[in-house]
């Protein structure tokens, strides 16, 4: 009987010492979140718009369009991610692609090596998109010049994030790079939410 009481005992201790271990070891998973993006107003000057088609609940992909007919060989642009820390970060389009910006439907850019590059520095993107070698200047209206996008990031947070634009430049027909003034770039805000 004695043998039975210890071997009881001992049972209860390990399926108490199991049940506590269990329950340390397994923490709820935060609940899943999506992306949203209200698009910017439309307006003159260039425009950061949704692509829904590329674009997932924790993915988004954001097209960079002209309202005005100027002509251009090229852009660059440097923006960075504004209150985005756990919300949002800089992704590819495609996991598969080179670079963090993607050429739209305007500029040629040639093959390897590319007139298109990208660098991510935390919450800043800095990228350059351009025709490669003598080509005609484009008319910057006629489609997507750019894309660019995010991911949501790790963790739990939601809330919203915004953007803030260093620099924007053109290069027109006169091959002179013009700064475009940063009121004349516009974005929407991202948000992050439980779905």
């Amino acid at each position: 009987m004695k043998n039975f009481t210890l071997a009881l005992m001992t049972f209860a201790a390990l399926a108490s010492l199991l049940a506590c271990s269990g329950s340390h070891n397994n923490p709820d998973p935060p609940p899943p979140r999506a992306i949203t993006y209200t698009d910017p107003a439309p307006g003159s000057g260039f425009r950061f718009v949704k692509n829904a088609a590329l674009s997932t609940s924790t993915h988004l992909v954001l097209d960079l369009v002209a309202s005005e007919a100027t002509l251009s060989n090229g852009l660059a642009f440097d923006v960075s991610l504004v209150n985005a820390s756990g919300l949002v970060e800089w992704a590819k389009v495609a996991t598969s692609d080179a670079t963090y910006v993607r050429n739209g439907a305007v500029f040629e850019v040639g093959g390897t090596p590319a007139g298109i590059a990208a660098k991510v520095s935390q919450v800043q993107l800095k990228a350059v998109v351009g025709q490669k070698g003598v080509g005609s200047p484009k008319n910057l209206n006629t489609g997507v010049l750019a894309s660019v996008a995010l991911d949501t990031a790790s963790g739990s947070s939601t809330g919203s994030a915004s953007f803030s634009v260093g620099k924007f430049q053109i290069i027109p027909n006169s091959r002179t790079i013009t700064t475009v003034p940063n009121s004349a770039v516009s974005f929407g805000t991202v948000t992050v939410a439980t779905s």
